[in-house]
């Protein structure tokens, strides 16, 4: 609006407001008059003009009609300023509006012009408001921040409060409660306190405080705690026909954290209970050792003796005045039905119950009762390291404090047996038991391993020695005494009974001995050469058989070579 005001005065000037007619005779229109214009006129633009409008239709029109082009421009002329004439008269006419739609524009510029200013001052106004809601969001954020910190603050100080405060409910319990599994409850709150304030700086005024305190609790709870430990060990451990694992599992597993409370609070009552603890176990494992080795030794079914060799006449030991004999002779030098070695398919069966044995009058050979004793052993070693790692909280090595006079009781009562057997089958079987102890052993518990491996040192010399034994019985063998061949008779021609004995004794011998031991293979090809030349000597008598030829006889002798031999690779 004002600048179309503007445009009104400079059209009209200071006259717009004087006469019509006056005004008409004012107005001056030469600069509107195209025609007198001659300066500046480009020709070549006009050239350029005249051969666009020749292209124009309404000019063709002209043309085609013959008309004069300047007749028919100043016709056209004539025309445009009679027009401009009545556009100016009515715009002459329209004056007056003309001048109260000026006066209209005026008052609307003042308007505006007022509500221009009123928007800066509410623009103003705003910009204010937008400075105060920024600085309240500030304030915001920093009162938030502020309120975080001191909740934290109350957190912690709420934290710190509740871990080094001593409730007077938690000190009487300390003081005056049963150990117990409640009990466990409350050292562990005390333990949370101690470590705690070992935590904090000695500066802390709260911490000065309540150290003294705390080393009183702690002085109280030990003591309090070893005499727990010791009372259960020395009273519940130690009743007649407890079963130790089950015991273990009912009252020691839960004393373990009072045991860590111990080792951590009070190393020397810990070493105290510890120290209770192996010689309880000793006593009590070596009680249940001596009585089930003792049960066991009642149950044994002695097989072999002295007399029982390879090369001993087969009637020898049996006299009237003879002070011992086997009982299960037949199994001396062989298998026996069942076969023995079906024990070493019953490795990990249970051990023997002796009252079942017992009331069942059951008897066993030895290596039967030597694979119970050992596997019973075994199992209470590996039990017993498994719970003193548990308990303890750490790998510890117990076997020779808690075991040491258990493995003596089980090696003087093997070695005695060793000491006086002549069953070198039910020896090696009892070498075989041995080693697959120890290999179970081995990685589990090495100082058991160790116990198996002492006990196959005790075995196996007695069992070489028991070997040695039946190879001087063969080389020393009397072949009159034995008995010869008798070729009068069915069958005396027939495998000898030395080679009956020979035959079962290798497939005994070379059945439990799949690693091939050389030693042992070389006790075979050395009893193999003398088992030979016994049979020839057997044989000797038959190359002179009265009232037949020689080679009637040599006849005879091959007879009974084939036989003995057929039977030993039988």
């Amino acid at each position: 609006f004002m600048s179309s005001s503007t445009h009104v005065q400079q059209l009209f000037g200071s006259k717009a407001d004087d006469e019509p007619e006056d005004f008409i005779d004012s107005l001056n229109f030469d600069d509107l008059d195209i025609t007198n214009v001659t300066d500046n006129i480009n020709f070549e633009e006009i050239d350029g003009l005249m051969e666009k409008f020749k292209e124009d239709p309404r000019v063709q029109e002209i043309l085609e009609q013959g008309l004069d082009v300047r007749e028919y421009s100043q016709n056209v002329e004539k025309l445009l300023e009679t027009a401009e004439k009545k556009s100016v008269n009515d715009y002459v006419s329209q004056q007056q509006s003309l001048v109260d739609l000026h006066q209209e524009i005026k008052s609307c510029d003042s308007i505006l012009e007022s509500m221009e200013s009123i928007l800066h001052s509410f623009q103003f106004d705003l910009g204010n408001i937008s400075d105060e809601i920024r600085s309240l969001q500030d304030q915001s954020s920093t009162m938030s921040v502020k309120l975080q910190n001191r909740k934290a603050v109350a957190e912690d100080l709420h934290g710190f409060i509740d871990k080094i405060s001593l409730p007077k409910k938690l000190i009487k319990n300390i003081c005056t409660a049963d150990v117990n599994d409640a009990y466990l409850e409350f050292i562990t709150s005390l333990n949370e306190k101690i470590l705690f304030s070992q935590q904090q700086s000695k500066q802390i005024q709260a911490t000065k405080d309540i150290d003294p305190e705390l080393e009183k609790l702690r002085i109280k709870a030990v003591a309090k705690v070893r005499e727990h430990m010791l009372h259960t060990i020395y009273t519940d451990l130690r009743k007649p026909n407890t079963n130790v694992q089950l015991q273990q599992q009912a009252q020691l597993t839960s004393l373990k954290k009072f045991n860590e409370f111990l080792m951590r609070y009070g190393k020397e009552h810990a070493k105290e209970v510890r120290v209770a603890y192996i010689s309880t176990m000793q006593k009590i494992y070596f009680a249940h050792f001596r009585e089930y080795i003792s049960g066991l030794t009642k149950l044994h079914s002695e097989i072999g003796s002295k007399n029982d060799l390879l090369g001993v006449e087969e009637n020898q030991g049996k006299g009237f005045f003879s002070s011992r004999f086997a009982k299960n002779r037949s199994n001396v030098f062989s298998m026996g039905v069942p076969s023995r070695d079906l024990i070493l398919n019953q490795l990990e069966d249970g051990c023997i119950v002796l009252h079942e044995a017992q009331t069942n009058k059951q008897t066993f050979s030895y290596e039967v009762l030597f694979r119970s004793m050992m596997f019973y052993f075994q199992s209470a070693v590996i039990a017993e390291d498994s719970f003193d790692s548990e308990f303890f909280n750490q790998k510890v090595d117990l076997f020779n404090k808690i075991f040491g006079k258990a493995s003596m009781l089980f090696t003087e009562s093997v070695s005695a047996y060793v000491s006086s057997s002549f069953d070198a089958i039910g020896l090696l079987i009892m070498i075989r038991i041995a080693k697959h102890y120890s290999e179970k052993s081995k990685d589990r518990v090495p100082k058991l391993a160790g116990f198996f491996d002492n006990l196959i040192g005790i075995i196996q010399p007695r069992f070489f020695g028991i070997f040695n034994l039946h190879l001087e019985s063969i080389r020393n063998a009397d072949a009159k005494v034995l008995g010869y061949p008798d070729p009068s008779k069915k069958s005396g021609l027939g495998p000898h009974y030395v080679t009956r004995r020979y035959a079962e004794f290798i497939s005994a011998i070379h059945s439990l001995n799949p690693e091939n031991n050389q030693t042992i293979n070389t006790r075979l090809a050395a009893l193999r050469t003398q088992m030979q030349k016994l049979l020839l000597r057997l044989a000797l008598p038959l190359r002179k058989i009265p009232r037949l030829t020689d080679v009637q006889s040599k006849h005879k002798e091959v007879i009974f070579l084939i036989n003995n031999i057929d039977q030993i690779l039988y």
